[in-house]
């Protein structure tokens, strides 16, 4: 039996200093600009929904409404005024107004959400930055 030995031989590289680095650095101005976020609500058409709403407006309203309960009323006046004035084309005018007069009108029924869905308005800008430099001469 032989045994033999083998011998490696490695190469080390030779060590070296560090070149010297020559560091500059430019003068940079930054400028920042920024528009801040906005965030609107408005709840007005929910407010008028549920009656509550300024007086102004309120007066306005009950005004056109009272404007528009006068019109018809003149309206219904000078109608049955024309039946009475036919009443030798024959027909029984005075009967006809009076059974007409004495129906309680019939109103609809439906469930109504107040405030209505999507009555208040609800508008978001989302903020806004810019950012930008200027290299400068030194």
């Amino acid at each position: 039996m032989q045994v033999s030995a083998i011998q490696a031989s490695y190469a080390i590289p030779p060590i070296t200093q560090p070149q010297p680095v020559d560091v500059s650095t430019e003068k940079i101005q930054v400028i920042v600009e920024k528009t801040p976020s906005r965030l609107t609500i408005d709840q007005t058409k929910a407010w008028e929904e549920m009656n509550l709403q300024s007086i102004l407006k309120s007066m306005d309203e009950e005004a056109n409404e009272g404007k528009q309960a006068v019109m018809e009323s003149i309206t219904k006046a000078v109608q049955e005024g024309k039946e009475l004035m036919k009443i030798e084309q024959g027909g029984n005018p005075l009967a006809n107004q009076a059974k007409r007069n004495s129906e309680k009108p019939i109103y609809p029924s439906n469930i109504t959400f107040i405030p209505s869905p999507f009555s208040v308005k609800i508008n978001y800008v989302p903020e806004t930055l810019l950012i930008s430099t200027i290299k400068q001469e030194v």
